[in-house]
């Protein structure tokens, strides 16, 4: 890995940094309830956002890069014109804050997990405010999803990885027995799991329903910090909180680091044309690698 650049800093926390599909532009938001569009290329600020949920902790770009998607400390997620900066939709029912949302494969549906145990899908077509689907299966919190294909997945403070065939009608719901902060699909079988009750990264196989790797040498015990996995499918990347960044090798089990800031670091997010990323810390600095 290799640092290319830092961003200059920013007041509070950068809680969530997502690239657009085109890798050309970046969108970061957190505790200082603004949410900034820079350029990658240019390490540029274009635009700056005042977040409607108050503190960011999740975003998503639609794929042509017309509107921010957000979710925070508010019980509703909102749809950013980027252009214009104006609020185009409000969704919400849930109970209480909103930790992720993701889109489906064809970008018309996007799924919101709650810290009130709750995932729900809402049509980004119709002008309908009441959810298509919630599914209320968790025992707690919900703390992130991921959609590929029709099959939905969460995970959750409760130890639970489920599985929704949105298609069928089916739920598949396996214990992993510690709480659960964050997945990524590696591929149609393997997803990796990552826990703070043991700083680990647990590499699971579905259709075998156990854990065949784990990896633990980062530290991470306090808050959610997401993986990302490169564009080879053979590397894992994570945040910690003493500031570095873990590449672990799913083939040979070998890890480095790389030692980028004095603060957490929240986020990263994985550029989906080139072997780069970028990370945001608690100290509100945004950064891009090589790897």
């Amino acid at each position: 890995m290799k640092k290319i650049s830092e961003f200059k800093q920013y007041n509070g926390g950068i809680f969530v940094t997502q690239f657009t599909l085109n890798g050309k532009y970046i969108v970061s938001g957190g505790d200082e309830r603004l949410i900034r569009l820079h350029n990658t290329e240019k390490q540029k600020l274009i635009k700056t956002y005042a977040s409607p949920c108050k503190e960011v902790l999740d975003i998503k770009i639609t794929r042509d890069n017309g509107n921010i998607i957000c979710c925070g400390n508010d019980t509703s997620i909102y749809s950013i014109d980027v252009m214009t900066s104006s609020i185009l939709r409000k969704y919400g029912q849930h109970e209480t804050r909103i930790n992720c949302i993701e889109f489906n494969n064809q970008y018309n549906v996007i799924a919101s997990g709650s810290f009130d145990m709750k995932v729900k899908l809402w049509d980004l077509i119709s002008k309908s405010n009441t959810p298509l689907m919630s599914l209320n299966q968790a025992k707690d919190s919900i703390t992130s999803i991921s959609i590929e294909d029709n099959q939905l997945f969460t995970t959750s403070m409760d130890g639970f990885i489920r599985v929704y065939d949105l298609r069928k009608g089916l739920i598949i719901s396996d214990d992993i027995k510690k709480p659960l902060t964050s997945l990524s699909i590696i591929n149609s079988t393997t997803i990796s799991l990552s826990s703070i009750e043991d700083s680990s990264i647990n590499i699971y196989n579905r259709k075998d329903i156990n854990i065949i790797h784990t990896y633990n040498n980062h530290f991470n015990k306090k808050i959610r910090i997401n993986t990302g996995i490169s564009l080879n499918k053979k590397l894992i990347f994570t945040g910690d909180e003493t500031g570095k960044i873990y590449q672990y090798n799913l083939v040979n089990q070998n890890y480095s680091y790389l030692k980028v800031s004095n603060s957490i670091i929240d986020c990263i997010s994985m550029n989906p044309t080139k072997q780069q990323i970028v990370y945001g810390t608690f100290d509100g600095k945004i950064g891009l690698l090589d790897y």
